[in-house]
């Protein structure tokens, strides 16, 4: 290599060091760093899929609707923030995604308030 692209090849990798170096204390500072989005953060997807009961009866969207009420309403009484629950009904299924921390809004018995 020539001594011109030797010197310009350094400048570069101090330019590029000096730049991490840099960045690394607002980077890790939680105050003035870079916020975690909701996927990072954490949360649950789950998938519910509805099967035909033992006599053979097919789901209906009325089942589909009842489940949805009663997964809404556990899931309201434990206080998570932003649950959002949908209905499939073409595969006879609900959505269940929540992101975020948990905040129980009462305690009952066996459950201690988590920390957000």
């Amino acid at each position: 290599m020539k001594t011109g692209n030797i010197i310009k090849l350094i400048v570069v990798v101090l330019i590029v060091v000096l730049a991490v170096v840099g960045s690394v204390p607002y980077l890790t500072n939680p105050e003035k760093g870079i916020s975690l989005g909701l996927d990072l953060r954490g949360g649950v997807h789950l998938v519910l899929q509805a099967q035909p009961g033992e006599d053979g009866e097919p789901v209906t969207n009325e089942d589909i609707d009842t489940a949805k009420a009663i997964i809404e309403r556990r899931v309201n009484e434990l206080g998570l923030s932003e649950p959002l629950i949908q209905a499939d009904y073409n595969k006879n299924g609900l959505l269940w995604s929540w992101q975020g921390s948990m905040t129980l809004k009462k305690r009952s018995k066996g459950c201690a308030p988590q920390p957000n």
